[in-house]
């Protein structure tokens, strides 16, 4: 029953923002909620990592919301977010001047993760972006040097940095590490990407993942054009054919995870591992970043804001904007697809929602 409930609830969610969308035209009563009022994105990571995206966002999303609010974006860093999406949905005033705008945690929906109060389900959802993600790695790892991805399964014992075990992130990292055979040993409790670039920078920690965003404006021209790092894989979500996905910006830069694999055994990644990568792949890849009201926010606030992130992605400002500051052009999700995505979730084979359980354990 509850997982028919999720998916109903979701799919409710989506059918109302099909509905929000088909009416964006002229709205004076959206364009008059949010005239003269100041509109908080709540980031839940410090500065300098997930922010800088929503940092870019918040004057070309109010440029485009009816009404043109101010939009300021305020840092709530704690338990990779979780902190954050709590506060939005139990202390927020449902009022459309607050909201929830960071990467969301699918692993952390499946298995019901303690700690986790705020119900996705229950939070209308109002934009959402997608985001690549790449592993790299100190150069030193190895005695001479990294100068091939596959030497991580040779590497003498090294130190994985991360947020905490049920992040998307780690969790790529430790399922990348795991099928590759690497002996390593997980480092969490970083707050955000920043602090992981700067711990392995520092050498505190030898191998971590970043966002586009982190790795292309940051880590690239300051860690790994130096010489000092080396890119190791990006990971892959499938095609609806179930064929892995390609990004040509990326391959110039770094194998897919499912190459680098295949160099080192000989055959394609197969397991309980590489199913569950494959799962977090399809789901954090194409829909990372979301942006979500609390329940009960009313219903003009969310047609003007759904309205601006809509006309805020054909914005050329925009694209322009995301391109200059992050190598790439912007990757803003439609959504429906967005909804459909999230709800997904209830239809996750049991056999994985125990493995994650478990390897989430083990992490602790």
């Amino acid at each position: 029953m509850r997982k028919k409930s999720f998916t109903a609830k979701l799919a409710a969610a989506s059918a109302l923002v099909a509905v929000a969308l088909a009416g964006v035209a002229d709205d004076t009563a959206a364009a008059e909620y949010y005239d003269g009022k100041v509109l908080s994105l709540i980031v839940g990571f410090g500065p300098g990592g997930a922010d800088s995206r929503w940092r870019l966002v918040a004057p070309l999303w109010a440029k485009n919301i009816p009404g043109k609010p101010t939009v300021i974006v305020k840092n709530m860093p704690g338990a990779g977010a979780v902190k954050a999406a709590n506060f939005v949905y139990e202390k927020a005033k449902p009022d459309g001047l607050t909201l929830y705008t960071s990467p969301w945690s699918p692993v952390g929906v499946l298995i019901k993760a303690p700690g986790i109060r705020a119900d996705y389900s229950k939070m209308p959802l109002v934009g959402a972006m997608g985001v690549e993600i790449m592993a790299y790695a100190r150069k030193d790892i190895v005695p001479g040097g990294i100068t091939d991805s596959i030497q991580i399964s040779d590497a003498p014992k090294f130190k994985m940095g991360g947020v905490r075990p049920s992040s998307p992130l780690d969790l790529l990292g430790r399922l990348s590490l795991d099928l590759m055979g690497a002996k390593y040993t997980y480092v969490p409790g970083f707050r955000g990407a920043a602090k992981m670039q700067a711990a392995v920078q520092r050498k505190e920690t030898d191998m971590t993942n970043a966002g586009t965003s982190s790795y292309i404006s940051k880590t690239e021209p300051t860690f790994i054009k130096t010489g000092d790092g080396h890119p190791l894989w990006y990971y892959q979500p499938a095609n609806p054919d179930g064929s892995l996905r390609k990004f040509d910006y990326l391959e110039k830069r770094m194998p897919g995870f499912a190459a680098v694999y295949r160099k080192k055994f000989g055959k394609d990644p197969s397991g309980i591992e590489w199913e569950a990568l494959k799962w977090l792949c399809s789901l954090i890849i194409p829909l990372t970043h979301v942006a979500l009201a609390p329940p009960g926010t009313p219903e003009e606030a969310l047609k003007a804001l759904r309205t601006g992130f809509s006309n805020m992605a054909g914005d050329p400002e925009f694209v322009k904007a995301s391109a200059k500051a992050f190598g790439v052009p912007p990757s803003v999700v439609d959504l429906d697809q967005a909804a459909k995505l999230m709800a997904s979730i209830a239809d996750t084979e049991p056999r994985l929602k125990t493995f994650y359980e478990g390897y989430i354990e083990k992490a602790r």
